[in-house]
């Protein structure tokens, strides 16, 4: 899954086109990516299309980009760049009660519970960041 501005532009008052100004002139992933992923709201909704197939016959959901900016660190919070780090998947939330929902793309690890669904989110993040995980596998006890 890929972002879809959602949280810059129904939290923070972005118009799409501010979203994409941001994007094109503050993200590592315009410099960095090739493809699809360069027409970011085309892939968003291809990405979509893929996840609305599957995710009622999933246990696990592994997306990039969380679903959720419930737990947005306060920090970044009111930064336009956050918009690009979240998709807005409230209608998926009341359908994945049991599961478990894998993310990276926000380079802050955390786990939490939310409509009966544990989401992990489990960047690797950049080489220096302060928040980078010691190893790259851990383990998600379901009960």
């Amino acid at each position: 899954m890929w972002y879809d501005f959602s949280y810059g532009i129904n939290v923070l008052g972005k118009s799409p086109s501010d979203m994409l100004d941001i994007w094109s002139n503050q993200l590592n992933d315009r410099n960095y990516t090739i493809g699809a992923p360069r027409r970011p709201l085309e892939f968003f909704r291809e990405q979509k299309e893929k996840l609305d197939r599957i995710i009622h016959d999933s246990d696990v959901i592994i997306t990039h980009v969380p679903p959720d900016w419930s737990h947005i660190a306060e920090e970044h919070a009111a930064d336009p760049v956050s918009g690009c780090y979240y998709f807005d998947g409230s209608e998926y939330i009341a359908d994945v009660d049991g599961k478990v929902w894998c993310s990276g793309h926000v380079h802050i690890n955390h786990s939490y519970r939310k409509g009966g669904c544990l989401f992990v989110n489990n960047a690797l993040g950049y080489p220096k960041e302060y928040n980078r995980p010691q190893g790259r596998i851990i383990t998600v006890s379901v009960e």
